[in-house]
């Protein structure tokens, strides 16, 4: 399933896409976009992928993507789904603006969804409501019922990730913080002989630093995180080559298959043919 880079247009007078999408052509195919997308599922389920995560959609769902994250919905076989989404540009915003004292929180958010984030049921009734709302308004409303949805999004604590750790492209590491630097050094060695010393060392952290570090600030053993983003190629691999499977295994750095399969169970739920069919 090869990623579709779609071109979002707007009318002359709004720079917001904001549509409601339903009915038995609801579904959307593994795609991306520039835009940031905040999407409501009003009513309906199936199946869900973003980056390298593959789950479901339920009614009530708020699930906010960032731009350019290949994501893909599709709704169960013969039922029904129907969706509010917007989609925007941040750069429309011009960056003095996020860069406001205000603005700090949604900052923070906008970056946290650049691997796709699931909000939680309490946010998702306000962003539902804000979303509903902005199906209805016009001129400058439009934008402010936009950063309302984003204001309180960003204070959902329980709002869960989709994509593994390192699946968004890390930034550039100068002057970026320590968890940049480890991201960095982890996407530049993952593939070959990565290992908590070498990691360190780029990092420029002791071994034993980065691992406690890994565990207060990521919530992941360094190990975790190496095999997450293993697992995380691997998973796009499966939804957008038809490389076998023991090719995948072995191009992300696992070298014995049975490990492999089964720590891919352990992390999707099902084995990597089952993830493939179900993905298509």
């Amino acid at each position: 399933m090869k990623v579709l880079y779609e071109k979002i247009t707007h009318s002359h007078d709004t720079s917001l896409r904001v549509c409601r999408v339903g009915g038995r052509s609801f579904g959307a195919p593994y795609h991306a976009h520039p835009e940031i997308e905040v999407t409501w599922i009003c009513s309906g389920a199936g199946d869900l992928v973003v980056g390298d995560y593959f789950g479901r959609f339920t009614e009530g769902d708020v699930i906010v993507q960032g731009g350019g994250l290949p994501h893909a919905y599709r709704r169960g076989p013969g039922s029904r789904a129907e969706t509010v989404f917007v989609q925007f540009l941040a750069s429309d915003f011009g960056q003095p603006f996020w860069n406001m004292p205000e603005m700090r929180a949604v900052k923070k958010l906008l970056h946290l969804v650049e691997r796709g984030l699931r909000l939680s049921p309490a946010a998702s009734r306000l962003a539902a409501t804000g979303l509903e709302s902005l199906t209805l308004a016009k001129g400058p409303q439009r934008i402010a019922l936009l950063l309302q949805i984003l204001a309180q999004a960003a204070e959902d604590r329980r709002a869960k990730p989709l994509a593994a750790v390192g699946y968004a492209p890390p930034r550039d590491a100068a002057g970026a913080t320590r968890v940049a630097k480890i991201l960095a050094a982890l996407e530049a060695g993952w593939r070959g002989e990565a290992d908590l010393t070498s990691v360190a060392r780029d990092a420029g952290m002791h071994p034993r630093s980065l691992s406690r570090f890994c565990r207060r600030h990521l919530k992941k053993s360094f190990s975790e995180l190496l095999i997450g983003r293993r697992l995380g190629e691997a998973s796009r691999l499966l939804i957008e080559t038809d490389a076998s499977i023991s090719e995948i295994a072995f191009s992300t750095g696992f070298n014995n298959l049975s490990n492999f399969n089964r720590l891919f169970r352990a992390a999707r739920g099902m084995p990597p043919g089952t993830f493939r069919s179900l993905s298509v």
